[in-house]
């Protein structure tokens, strides 16, 4: 393997092609900095030389051509681009630690004065004389603003336009509620912001259940769950605001909030990651499967995740 065709030299802006690799083992070392978002195929190639002779050549072709790395890109939007694992598990994340935080401190609150207890729209993170206090709404605020950026700036099209619509209605929330927090201008009680919260709920909801991308088959059944998961999240919400005194409707949206993070998780593990069901794969953008017996499986497999995760949920609250 003395000569290649070209290489892909790694940089924080994307890839670039150049004339060839210096020698073989820097080759594959640069390789190995780019396979955790490209899958390559070594292929050999004959051609004639000088007298005749025929040359092993290595061309290295890369196979997934949805990657955005093909067309010189942000890396750092590679990790957030929806539709992907990272895309997924992100949100998720982000999704599954504020319902994490918001049953930790409902739980805290309510043992430690029942009689006073308050639905909340969000929770103050104590200590660090109180430089913490605010965080959750800063984290919101500011994610959901850079993800509109990095949405708009990349590539605008109707889905992205769609994606930073849901965006802005949860940043609308961490905004209005750092205003009531932070200033005198915008004093809002916590029901308002319970009803705030559950509109960008809805938001979400209405983006993933009329996705302009028509997602069908096995992975539309799957935003479809999630769909569900949303409702359950906009009811417990505004349940919250009607009856501001209940506990259980509080714990309820926490619950609702961590089962739609690790429904991001389960989605991007199924759909994007190594527990694609047998008969199915991803291409070209979508989830297929071989045969009609194939999707159904797939979609019980989901209806036995979600039942698993919902029968947490109900342990949780008991």
């Amino acid at each position: 393997m003395e000569n290649f065709r070209g290489k892909w030299n790694l940089s924080m802006s994307g890839f670039s092609k150049s004339d060839g690799f210096r020698d073989e083992e820097q080759g594959f070392e640069e390789l190995g900095l780019i396979g955790f978002c490209c899958e390559f195929a070594v292929a050999p190639r004959r051609r004639r030389g000088i007298g005749d002779e025929v040359h092993e050549l290595q061309e290295i072709e890369l196979k997934d051509e949805r990657s955005p790395i093909l067309h010189n890109k942000s890396l750092f939007f590679v990790l957030i681009k929806w539709g992907t694992f990272n895309g997924h598990i992100i949100p998720g994340t982000l999704f599954l630690a504020v319902g994490i935080w918001h049953i930790w401190t409902a739980t805290v609150r309510y043992v430690s004065n029942p009689k006073s207890f308050k639905v909340k729209a969000w929770n103050p993170i104590p200590g660090i004389n109180g430089k913490l206090r605010n965080l959750e709404l800063y984290v919101i605020t500011i994610g959901c603003l850079l993800d509109i950026c990095f949405e708009l700036s990349y590539a605008p099209n109707l889905i992205n336009f769609e994606h930073s619509g849901m965006l802005i209605m949860f940043f609308i929330f961490g905004f209005t509620a750092l205003l009531s927090q932070e200033t005198r201008f915008l004093p809002l009680p916590v029901e308002a912001l319970c009803l705030i919260s559950a509109i960008a709920f809805s938001a979400e909801s209405f983006l993933f259940y009329f996705h302009s991308t028509s997602h069908k088959g096995l992975e539309g059944y799957y935003h479809l769950l999630l769909v569900i998961l949303i409702g359950l999240c906009i009811i417990s919400t505004v349940a919250g605001a009607i009856v501001p005194t209940s506990f259980g409707l509080d714990l309820s949206s926490g619950i609702s909030i961590t089962l739609h993070g690790v429904w991001f998780y389960q989605t991007a593990f199924t759909l994007y990651g190594p527990m694609m069901p047998e008969g199915c794969s991803l291409k070209d953008d979508s989830i297929v499967c071989k045969s009609l017996n194939n999707q159904v499986r797939g979609e019980m497999l989901a209806n036995f995740q979600l039942s698993i995760l919902m029968m947490m949920g109900l342990i949780q609250i008991n």
